[in-house]
């Protein structure tokens, strides 16, 4: 006997046909023209467009909206340019420049390229997290940084320009902060960078920027570039590492032959204040890199910052890095001062000299530091004081210091009825 399968009844409506639109010839155009191309095309393609349209499309973009129609498809084709993934540029936010400082209209003659430099190295930092644009922006209002909100494109409307950038910054300088150089050359050279712009560049780890200004075919950007970056407000090795950018200290060093023998006044020369700042700010990778770059190493009283900050991976970075250590009576006085009784406690088990005197005690009882005070008293360390120098730090301080008193309290010490020789007879805690 045959057995018959059963199947599954036909639909009455057949699958879909999946097909595909061929790509229009305009498409593999476009994608073969350069960007000054790119860019004339887009700006007659906005050009087009009746103003009601151009001010939409602008606002939605958090740019500018005044200017002539020219100016606005200008500056809407230049921010479509800049935020292209394919032009191997980072795809951010555009923010919003301000008022006073407007991009400036299409220039009649096209500006000169710039020579050409190698594709720009991905970001160090991270990709923020995804959250709520209004979370960012409750952020960046609590943080009260202005200049980083706006160069990651976070409005917030709570937060003013800090002085220079409201008094001083040009269109070039707000151009600067979206780290698109499509944008930057639209403003040269009719403004200039000043040293707010360039300064972000430094902090941000723009160096693309950095390199095409200062490699710029127009000799007055070139020139300009040169002048602030060899100025000591404009120091890159200092302000590179107070903001732990290695990046932008390896281009320094490739960019200007940097040896350690360039003459103050010029971008290769560099001071004992760069490593300080490292120390300060607690920044290792920008310490290893200054001690892998062969470089003359200079730097101050670095311990006695460290130890001021709390660092204490740098102190132990120092101890064993080989290089003469540099520190004074600072580092232990300033750690009473501040209550940082880790610190001492890693001085301490160091095995290192340690420099201090009846400062520590004073500052400890000034700022009503009875942990420090319990510490050196406990410490097993000769730490010689005198009563008159207790009575005049507790006199000095600015806060209450009922708790150091009562301290000093239990240890014998009275403030009535003693004998000159008495106050200022040296004891041991």
């Amino acid at each position: 006997m045959s057995c018959l399968r059963r199947c599954p009844p036909a639909s009455k409506h057949p699958p879909p046909r999946t097909c595909t639109s061929p790509v229009p010839p305009e498409i593999h155009e476009f994608a073969s023209m350069d960007t000054s191309s790119l860019q004339d095309v887009l700006t007659q393609t906005y050009s087009r467009l009746p103003h009601r349209d151009l001010l939409l499309l602008l606002h939605l973009r958090s740019l500018p909206t005044h200017g002539t129609p020219s100016e606005l498809a200008y500056r809407l084709a230049i921010h479509e340019l800049s935020h292209r993934l394919d032009l191997g540029q980072r795809g951010v936010h555009t923010p919003p420049p301000t008022v006073l400082s407007p991009l400036p209209p299409k220039p009649s003659s096209p500006e000169p390229h710039p020579p050409p430099l190698p594709p720009p190295s991905p970001p160090q930092s991270h990709p923020l997290p995804h959250l709520p644009p209004e979370i960012w922006s409750e952020i960046f209002d609590y943080v009260h940084d202005w200049e980083l909100s706006t160069a990651l494109g976070i409005t917030t409307p709570h937060l003013r320009p800090p002085a220079d950038w409201h008094n001083k910054a040009t269109s070039t300088d707000h151009a600067i902060l979206t780290n698109q150089w499509p944008l930057v050359a639209s403003t040269l050279p009719h403004t200039l960078p000043t040293a707010t712009g360039l300064r972000a560049a430094i902090r941000f780890s723009y160096t693309t920027i950095l390199d095409h200004l200062l490699h710029h075919s127009n000799p007055q950007v070139a020139k300009r570039t040169y002048a602030l970056l060899s100025s000591a407000d404009l120091s890159i090795p200092i302000l590179a590492s107070r903001d732990n950018s290695t990046k932008v200290l390896s281009w320094w060093k490739h960019t200007f032959s940097v040896t350690g023998f360039s003459p103050e006044g010029t971008p290769g020369y560099y001071s004992p204040e760069a490593l300080d700042e490292a120390s300060r700010k607690g920044h290792l990778p920008v310490l290893e890199w200054w001690l892998e770059s062969s470089l003359p190493l200079r730097y101050g009283l670095v311990m006695d910052l460290a130890s001021s900050s709390s660092h204490l991976h740098i102190l132990e970075w120092w101890k064993n890095s080989g290089l003469q250590l540099e520190y004074g009576k600072r580092a232990l006085t300033a750690a009473s001062n501040k209550g940082l009784v880790e610190v001492l406690e890693w001085w301490k088990s160091s095995g290192l000299r340690l420099v201090y005197d009846k400062e520590v005690l004073v500052e400890a009882t000034k700022h009503n530091r009875v942990e420090v005070l319990e510490w050196w008293k406990g410490s097993g360390l000769r730490v010689e004081y005198s009563w008159i120098d207790i009575e005049g730090a507790l006199e000095d301080a600015i806060g209450s210091v009922e708790e150091a008193r009562c301290w000093w309290e239990q240890q014998g010490v009275t403030w009535e009825g003693r004998a000159v020789r008495e106050w200022m007879e040296v004891r041991v805690l």
